[in-house]
Formats: C-alpha cells, sequence, structure tokens
C-alpha cells in the first residue's frame, strides 16, 4: 500500500483484511492512513472512519469506537457497511436499544452484504441478551449463523462448541 499510485484503496483494502481477521490494530492504522490522504484531497472519509471504528473496536476502545461512528451515522443512514458496525459499537458500549435500531435497519437495506448482516445479527444478539430478551438473543445468533453459512463462509461457520451453544 506504501508504494502505490492508486491513492488510498490499497490502504483501504489492507485495512478491510486486518478486520477480517482481527487485527484491530492494523485496520485502525490503515484507516487513518486513508483519511489523511482523502482529507487532503477533499474526498469523503465515510468508508475509512467506518473502518477506523470497526479497528477501535476490535482493539478494545469502545469509546473511541462510538466517537468515530457516531458523525458517521448521521451521514451514512443508507449504508449497511457503516450501521452494521455501529450496531456492534453499541451493543458493545452497552447501548441495546440502539445496537437494535442499527442492526434492524441493515436487515432492510438495499446492498447489505452477508456480512454487513452477520455484523448487524450478531451485535442484535448482544443488544437483545443485554434486554434480557433471551429468545430474540437467540434467533438472531441463529440467523447469523444462517447467514454466514448460507453463502458457505468458512470463517464463520459455527463449530461444534458454538452450535451446542446456539442449541
Amino acid at each position: 500500500a506504501d508504494t502505490s499510485h492508486q491513492g488510498p484503496y490499497p490502504l483501504l483494502a489492507v485495512g478491510g483484511a486486518a478486520m477480517h481477521r482481527g487485527n484491530g490494530t492494523v485496520a485502525r492504522s490503515m484507516a487513518e492512513r486513508a483519511i489523511a490522504e482523502m482529507q487532503r484531497n477533499g474526498a469523503n472519509v465515510t468508508e475509512p472512519s467506518v473502518l477506523r471504528a470497526a479497528g477501535l473496536l476490535q482493539s478494545g476502545e469502545v469509546e473511541a469506537a462510538l466517537a468515530t461512528i457516531e458523525p458517521v451515522v448521521e451521514t451514512a443512514a443508507n449504508q449497511p457497511f457503516a450501521l452494521a458496525v455501529a450496531s456492534l459499537v453499541h451493543a458493545a458500549a452497552g447501548e441495546p436499544k440502539t445496537a437494535v435500531h442499527h442492526a434492524d435497519a441493515v436487515a432492510h437495506l438495499p446492498g447489505a452484504t452477508y456480512l454487513d448482516k452477520v455484523f448487524a445479527y450478531v451485535a442484535a444478539a448482544g443488544a437483545f441478551a443485554q434486554l434480557d430478551e433471551s429468545v430474540q438473543a437467540e434467533l438472531s445468533a441463529e440467523a447469523a449463523v444462517a447467514c454466514a453459512m448460507g453463502v458457505g463462509d468458512v470463517v464463520v461457520t459455527p463449530t461444534p462448541y458454538s452450535k451446542r451453544l446456539i442449541e
């Protein structure tokens, strides 16, 4: 990404791959570099800001993730990835009603990928658990697994242990 003449896009690709591997530090770092480059060019920084929020969350920096995602959600109300990450951040921040609201929006937006939906279902499961709505929490967890398995995702595919948790 450092030697590319493609602008910030290689940074976003590396950051996105790091996020999917669970490496929040690299995801955040690449997102921050992309944001700086895009701001210099006057470009919209929604996508790298969402990636930054996800990286911060993965690094355990929940308050910083919340501060990063909130302004993005105000302008990205129709962007499934932004709302999926927002649902995860709000669930982690102990704001289950907001998490459920964002997760529900993802489920109804055109263009939402299976992974956007999986993120939203996982956030909803955690949020419903916080609200002591165990049936909804279980249904949301099952929806996440079904969505991932439906496309053959080998990373999210449940283990025998996670299957027992769902049952």
